[in-house]
């Protein structure tokens, strides 16, 4: 039995394929895309981009990259195959998607880890400015130790709405300024703006939206109106009840505020190593610093503990994520 439909073409392709790693996803690609073409009756280079979504269905992804590249090995094998003269046409269905095409695909249920593209299309699709800005800010770095104080918090006035600087107010009454990007002003921005929320809950098993009218306030996070609500700043309970529906809302088992900074930490990793060439001391000092992590005294030094970082800052992550090779050299970073 043919391991692939149109075996003969198949392997012709795959012959005139120098790269052994390609030619290993590829073979992937054809074996989950031989059930499809057999329901066709044709093989996949002639396809439609319809008939392209239901192979990318077959093929299980938990990222971004993935999918993109998956996309690029079929689009590259249509190409081929219509120098060869084998498509009807001389139209690649894929030479016009974009990449919330392929993003669709990538199964965010076994995701914990996103990378800063997945990240902005996951928060695009959120209702709220509130919870988009509220996101992106765990993502960038702003929690604070204890019940969520640095998002609490922050007012339209701790912001220099200029220079992409917040100043945060943590739980002891500490300070400390950030910098964010420009999507996490703009989400700020909208966040202060926003007048009306829409909330979502789950009952008697059916998707329910409701809309509440926020209380003005010099908060960016506001609580909605309510006979019981005398603050107009939140409460942890109810960042916790925002969370909730939006788990269940874009069905995110783990979208944590502990997942989304880890993520935001792994994006800042790749970014410091695209720019010093290294993932070392001096890049996990800016690490410490962004994202407030926890520290160790001993002797006279604080020590971020760096421990916790080689859970998840690790060359598999960075691979998968951002596609890039790179040696990690997490020890004690000390400060006097």
């Amino acid at each position: 039995m043919s391991e692939f439909y149109n075996e003969v073409i198949k392997n012709k392709y795959l012959d005139s394929m120098e790269n052994q790693g390609s030619r290993e996803t590829i073979k992937y690609i054809f074996i989950a895309s031989k059930r499809a073409e057999e329901i066709k009756g044709m093989d996949m280079y002639n396809f439609s981009k319809e008939d392209i979504e239901h192979v990318m269905d077959n093929l299980t992804m938990k990222s971004y990259h993935t999918a993109r590249a998956n996309m690029s090995y079929i689009s590259n094998y249509i190409t081929w195959c219509i120098k060869q003269g084998y498509r009807e046409n001389n139209l690649n269905p894929l030479d016009t998607v974009d990449r919330k095409w392929y993003s669709k695909f990538v199964d965010r249920t076994l995701k914990i880890h996103f990378s800063d593209e997945e990240m902005e299309d996951l928060i695009e699709e959120f209702d709220n400015a509130q919870d988009q800005a509220m996101v992106q800010l765990w993502y960038e770095g702003a929690v604070g130790t204890k019940d969520f104080a640095e998002i609490k918090n922050l007012t339209y006035y701790d912001i220099d709405w200029n220079n992409n600087e917040l100043e945060l107010k943590d739980s002891d009454g500490s300070k400390r300024k950030i910098k964010v990007s420009d999507r996490c002003m703009r989400y700020l921005q909208n966040a202060h703006r926003q007048q009306i929320y829409i909330n979502f809950s789950i009952k008697d098993g059916e998707a329910v939206e409701t809309e509440r009218e926020l209380m003005p306030s010099d908060y960016i996070f506001k609580n909605v109106q309510s006979f019981r609500t005398k603050d107009a700043g939140i409460s942890t309970n109810v960042i916790y009840k925002r969370l909730h529906a939006l788990k269940e809302k874009f069905n995110l088992e783990y979208l944590t505020p502990n997942a989304v900074k880890q993520s935001g930490i792994l994006h800042m990793c790749y970014l410091l190593f695209m720019r010093d060439g290294e993932l070392g001391k001096k890049q996990f000092n800016e690490v410490g610093d962004q994202y407030k992590w926890s520290k160790i005294s001993n002797q006279g030094y604080e020590y971020y503990n760096v421990t916790l970082l080689k859970y998840f800052v690790t060359k598999e992550n960075l691979k998968e994520l951002y596609d890039i090779d790179v040696d990690i050299d997490i020890r004690e970073v000390k400060r006097k």
